[in-house]
């Protein structure tokens, strides 16, 4: 298994995605830190300007990451690359695994240091607040490269993927917003994102969570949390699903 995660980053790297990808996440925090200066302004308090770059790192990484993602998995149908790797002994699945902990990996690692390094730097002093929050968007990540995973599965092709990858964004978004905020975790109109606004002081301007009555402080955990591990669940469904189709035929 080492020598596979060895092949598919030695390949990543030749297709540049560890370069494009650690560099758009870099370029997102800096819009985030950007967009809340810009609207917060510098005596924001440390809270409100961390929900800037949450936000940014929330949404704009579906929309600038999600081809990044699909292309990684959708690549290697066009050029054939898992009929070699079962041919030399791994089977799709692993390679599935094998490029999704990498792409995880990568991620995580630019956004949590980016993400710890700016808390210190906004003098933020509620470390529960910042750990939550990298704890949500952690999950978020994990969400996207499943549902980019299911994209290449079920289209294979990187730009039709794409394209009915942002076209699912905006209706999950709309559904959002009149749906409380628990279809898609990787967006401002998102439970997530409300219940991290209420904890930081914010109105709630949601469309539907601002009509009923919630204890985002009590339920701060549940609230930012089990919805992503949810829908998380449901991508890994079907996820092995297809596979077990495609190893059946």
């Amino acid at each position: 298994m080492r020598r596979l995660f060895a092949f598919q980053g030695i390949r990543m790297r030749n297709n540049r995605t560890l370069f494009l990808l650690p560099l758009l996440l870099i370029i997102i925090g800096i819009s985030g830190i950007f967009l809340g200066h810009l609207y917060g302004g510098s005596a924001a308090a440390p809270k409100t300007r961390l929900l800037f770059l949450y936000n940014a790192y929330l949404q704009f990484t579906f929309l600038f990451l999600l081809y990044v993602f699909v292309s990684t998995f959708a690549k290697d149908f066009s050029n054939g690359t898992y009929t070699y790797m079962k041919q030399i002994g791994y089977s799709m699945t692993k390679c599935l695994v094998s490029k999704s902990v990498i792409l995880f990996l990568c991620s995580f690692f630019v956004i949590n240091l980016f993400m710890v390094v700016t808390s210190f730097v906004f003098h933020n002093t509620d470390f529960e607040f910042l750990v939550l929050m990298l704890f949500s968007i952690n999950l978020a990540i994990i969400f996207i490269i499943f549902f980019a995973m299911v994209l290449s599965l079920t289209i294979k092709k990187t730009m039709p993927a794409t394209l009915t990858g942002y076209g699912m964004f905006i209706l999950l978004n709309i559904v959002n917003l009149v749906g409380y905020g628990i279809t898609n975790p990787a967006d401002g109109n998102s439970l997530s994102y409300t219940t991290f606004s209420a904890l930081s002081g914010q109105t709630i301007s949601h469309y539907s969570l601002s009509k009923v009555t919630i204890d985002y402080e009590k339920y701060r955990y549940i609230l930012t949390t089990v919805p992503a591990f949810f829908w998380i669940c449901i991508l890994l469904i079907v996820v092995v699903f297809l596979l077990k189709r495609k190893s059946m035929r």
